[in-house]
C-alpha cells in the first residue's frame, strides 16, 4: 500500500528534476563437488547462492531523484534460473520414519523491490532492500554479527538517517546515525519444505524488528571513533512443536499493538515472566587512524548479546575482533582484514532460579545460563531462507539436511582473513580464508571437536574499452568436518549502465 503512494508523489518530482537511474544484469554459473556451494562462494551474497550448481540470471534497476530537500528512491531486482537440489530428511507417517526429499530454490524470486521518500538527511523506505551493518567491511569481513547481508531481504518499513549527521552545537565534532524498522518474514514456504516434522519446532508468520544508533567523532581528523549498538527481535507468528513425528503443542504468538511496542521497548511480561519475542544485538566499537600518507588502520569489536550477561560483557571473550588496513591508492594491496571470532563462552544449559520453583527450601544463588546464540525455544533461529542473518561464520541452518531449523554449531571459535588489490588498472583480486573449530551447542554438543578450513580466490577483469562490463571468476574449497570436503567455482558476467534523465 505504501509503494503506490510513493509513486504518486514521485511522478511529479520526476518531471521537475534530474533523475538518476541505473541497471545491472548478471549471468552467473557456479559448480561444486558437494551438496552445497563452498562456504566463501555462498556467504555474504544476499542468499543468491546456496546450491552446488546454479545457472542464474540476475536483473536489477534502481533510481533516485530530488527537488530541493525532498526526493525519492526505488529499486527492483529479480533472480531466475536453475539450481541443483539437495535431499532433506522429512518424517513420513506412513512409513513411520524419515525419508530424503529433494529441495531447491524457486526458479524465480525477488531479491529487491522497494520505494522510499527522503527529506534532507532523513529517509523512509518500504519493501525489500539491501541493508548491512556499518562496522564490518562488506567485501573482506566474515560479516556483521546482527545484520550481515548474508541472506535474502525481509519485507519491511525502515526509517532513519541517510548517513552520519552532525549533532547540533557540536560544530561537527560528533555525528549521529541510526534507523528503525518493522517487517514480516516471507520464508513460510521455505520453512515448511525444509522442516523434518519429526522433532523440534517450526514458527511461521514471524514478524521482525530492527533498530540501531551510532555516534562518531569527526571523521576529518586523523583519529576517529565510532560507537553504538544495534538490536533485532523476532516475534509473532504461530509455533508448532513435534516429538517423534507427533504434534505436541501449538501456540499463536502475540502480534498485536502491544507486541509491537514490547519489541520496540522490551519489557518483561508480568504474566509469563519473559520478554516479548526473541532478542539479540551487539555493542559495536570502531577506532580508525589515518596516516599522513593517506593509509588507514582501523580496529573494531562487535560484542554479540542475547540476554543480560552478554549486554553486561560477562560472556568472556565472546566477540568479533577485527583489524583493517586500507591503502591510500590502488595497488597490489588495496585493503586487508584480519578477524578473530569467539562464541565459546556462552552460559551452559543449566538455568535455575528460586522464583521458578515456589516453596523451595534451597537457599542458593540463581544459576543463570542456557545461552544459545541465534537459537530460540519459541521462534525459529535467527535466519531467513535458511541463511544466517547474523555472522555467516556460524554454519547456517540451510546446511542441516536432517531438517533441523536451528543452528547446530554456535559454540565456534576461529580466524578469518581477507585481502583485495588492483595490481593493474583492469584487473583486481580478492582472497578470503578462514579456520574454525566447533563444539556444537551446549544443549547438543558434538561428540568430538569439528574443524573447518575454507578459502576462496577471486579475479575480476574490467576491460578499458567497456568499463560497464565485468568478468569475474572464483575458485573455493572447504576442508573439514563442519561443511565437509568440497571444491567449486563460479563464473559471472556483469554489465551495468545508467538511465539518467536530465531536465
Amino acid at each position: 500500500r505504501f509503494i503506490p503512494l510513493v509513486l504518486a508523489i514521485a511522478v511529479p518530482l520526476l518531471r521537475a528534476s534530474d533523475h538518476r537511474a541505473g541497471y545491472e544484469a548478471e549471468l552467473l554459473m557456479n559448480f561444486g563437488s558437494g551438496d552445497f556451494a563452498p562456504y566463501y562462494i555462498a556467504s555474504n551474497r544476499g542468499g543468491i547462492i546456496t546450491q552446488s550448481g546454479d545457472a542464474l540470471l540476475r536483473l536489477g534497476i534502481n533510481g533516485e531523484s530530488a527537488v530541493g530537500p525532498f526526493g525519492y528512491i526505488y529499486g527492483a531486482e529479480a533472480v531466475t534460473g536453475y539450481s541443483t537440489d539437495t535431499d532433506y530428511l522429512r518424517y513420513d507417517s506412513e512409513k513411520s520414519g524419515l525419508a530424503g526429499i529433494g529441495r531447491r530454490p524457486a526458479p524465480v524470486w525477488i531479491k529487491q523491490l522497494y520505494a522510499g521518500l527522503t527529506y534532507r538527511s532523513l529517509f523512509i523506505n518500504a519493501g525489500m532492500k539491501d541493508y548491512r551493518g556499518l562496522i564490518a567491511d562488506r567485501e573482506l569481513s566474515s560479516g556483521d554479527v546482527v545484520e550481515s547481508g548474508n541472506t535474502r531481504n525481509i519485507p519491511q518499513v525502515r526509517a532513519g538517517f541517510r548517513d552520519f549527521q552532525d549533532i547540533p552545537f557540536t560544530r561537527g565534532t560528533v555525528q549521529i546515525t541510526g534507523s528503525l524498522a518493522f517487517g514480516r518474514f516471507a520464508d513460510n514456504s521455505y520453512l515448511r519444505h525444509h522442516f523434518s516434522y519429526y522433532s523440534g519446532h517450526i514458527t511461521t508468520g514471524q514478524l521482525y524488528h530492527y533498530k540501531s544508533i551510532y555516534l562518531r567523532t569527526d571523521p576529518r581528523r586523523r583519529f576517529s571513533v565510532t560507537a553504538g549498538a544495534q538490536m533485532a527481535s523476532v516475534f509473532g507468528g504461530e509455533t508448532v512443536w513435534y516429538h517423534k513425528g507427533e504434534e505436541t503443542r501449538r501456540v499463536k504468538n502475540r502480534s498485536n499493538f502491544k507486541a509491537f511496542m514490547q519489541a520496540l521497548v522490551p519489557r518483561e511480561n508480568g504474566v509469563e515472566g519473559f520478554y516479548e519475542g526473541s532478542h539479540l544485538g551487539s555493542w559495536d566499537f570502531s577506532f580508525r587512524y589515518r596516516f599522513q600518507s593517506g593509509r588507514q588502520l582501523r580496529a573494531y569489536v562487535m560484542n554479540l548479546w542475547e540476554n543480560g550477561s552478554g549486554m553486561a560483557f560477562k560472556n568472556g571473550w565472546d566477540r568479533l575482533y577485527g583489524l583493517e588496513y586500507r591503502a591510500a591508492a590502488p595497488g597490489w594491496i588495496d585493503a586487508a582484514v584480519v578477524e578473530y571470532l569467539d562464541f565459546t563462552n556462552q552460559g551452559g544449559p543449566i538455568h535455575w532460579d528460586m522464583d521458578d520453583a515456589p516453596g523451595t527450601t534451597l537457599d542458593v544463588k540463581p544459576a543463570t545460563g542456557d545461552d544459545n546464540y541465534y537459537n530460540n525455544d519459541f521462534f525459529n533461529s535467527y535466519a531467513n531462507f535458511g541463511m544466517s542473518m547474523g555472522s555467516p561464520f556460524l554454519k547456517s541452518p540451510v546446511y542441516n539436511t536432517d531438517g533441523n531449523l536451528q543452528f547446530a554449531d554456535n559454540r565456534v571459535r576461529g580466524f578469518h582473513i581477507g585481502v583485495s588489490g588492483t595490481p593493474v588498472s583492469a584487473w583486481s583480486y580478492r582472497l578470503l580464508a578462514g579456520y574454525r573449530s566447533s563444539w556444537g551447542t551446549y544443549r547438543n554438543p558434538r561428540l568430538s571437536v569439528a574443524h573447518d578450513f575454507s578459502a576462496m580466490a577471486e579475479v575480476t577483469y574490467r576491460p578499458a574499452a567497456v568499463r560497464e562490463l565485468q568478468l569475474k571468476a572464483q575458485i573455493a574449497a572447504d576442508r573439514g568436518s563442519i561443511y565437509g570436503d568440497c571444491t567449486g567455482g563460479s563464473l559471472s558476467v556483469i554489465y551495468t549502465g545508467n538511465l539518467n534523465i536530465r531536465k
